[in-house]
């Protein structure tokens, strides 16, 4: 195929910043990952279009990437039935290379389930994976030893949230349950069915749930998928706010800057007060929008999704520039 169709086809599924906020990391559809020099992006007044490209890319997988988050040394990318580790010293030099990984079971059948989502407490002992196979792996994050598996959702898990702590654990799935995990016990306490809320019903009547998100008290969770997206109260779990104005699907819901951020389907990002209105609705260069990361120190943000561009946001309220594969 050729690099132009490439790239038309390409879909940037997630996102993660270095912990200085100097570069930022992209992982799509093709396996590769895609490194951008945002330190010298908001730093130069006159930009070159040459400045805008991704500076390395480079296909690390066969399968997709289809999330990233970092811990101390490490940038963690999940695939197809895998976990890649890079350090991040390496990366700064421009080098995407395997330092270590973590292949995820295979009970029987040749299909890897892929990792959806990956949640680490700040404790970064234990690490849980979400699975393409409806269950959850956790590992031993230093040692990457096996410690089992949460077995209770009928559909695969799209994302997770978790506390500080690491005692509870929030889980989004495709069958349409939000469920809250005891991880001492590694069972279920509570189980949100999104189906029996009337006020969560979206006018294409889909009930997956496709994203978690906790606040920073850890008293609210927002929750979004294929239903109208909402604000639960993690106490009772229960829908505080519900986002009326968000027809489509979304794949995107978390907490940013004091404000609640929600994208997907229809390329448009929303930002909500914590009062439940709308600030913002922002254009992106993607029809569909799978990542929105937030910068660790200043209060930018970029937005990924159905195509090679990045839209770069100075302060969540309009696009600044464009960033190109």
């Amino acid at each position: 195929m050729q690099t132009s169709l490439i790239d038309y086809y390409m879909k940037v599924l997630c996102q993660c910043y270095s912990e200085d906020g100097r570069l930022l990391v992209c992982g799509n559809n093709y396996g590769e990952l895609l490194l951008f020099d945002i330190d010298k992006v908001l730093k130069d007044e006159d930009l070159q279009e040459e400045a805008l490209k991704s500076s390395t890319r480079q296909q690390v997988s066969t399968g997709a990437i289809y999330c990233l988050t970092s811990v101390g040394d490490f940038l963690l990318a999940g695939g197809v039935g895998e976990v890649l580790a890079f350090h991040w010293s390496a990366i700064r030099e421009g080098k995407l290379e395997v330092d270590w990984a973590v292949r995820l079971p295979i009970h029987g059948g040749l299909n890897k389930p892929e990792v959806n989502a990956i949640a680490l407490s700040d404790s970064e002992r234990k690490m849980h994976l979400a699975a393409g196979d409806n269950k959850i792996y956790v590992y031993e994050l230093e040692t990457r030893h096996f410690l089992g598996a949460l077995e209770e959702h009928q559909d695969y898990v799209h994302d997770l949230a978790i506390n500080r702590h690491g005692t509870e654990l929030y889980s989004a799935g495709e069958d349409g349950a939000v469920k809250l995990w005891d991880l001492r016990s590694k069972k279920t306490v509570c189980s949100v069915d999104i189906k029996k809320h009337d006020r969560l019903r979206s006018a294409s009547g889909a009930t997956w749930v496709g994203a978690v998100s906790l606040d920073e008290s850890e008293e609210w969770l927002v929750v979004a998928g294929g239903h109208r997206p909402t604000v639960l109260h993690t106490k009772s779990m229960t829908p505080a706010i519900v986002f009326a104005e968000v027809e489509q699907d979304c794949f995107v819901a978390k907490f940013c800057n004091d404000m609640i951020t929600l994208a997907g389907e229809g390329g448009k990002v929303y930002h909500f007060t914590m009062a439940g209105e709308l600030r913002a609705a922002v254009p992106s260069s993607s029809t569909a929008i799978y990542a929105v990361a937030l910068h660790p120190a200043k209060k930018c943000c970029t937005t990924s999704g159905a195509s090679n561009r990045l839209d770069l946001s100075r302060n969540l309220l309009y696009n600044d520039l464009v960033l190109t594969v």
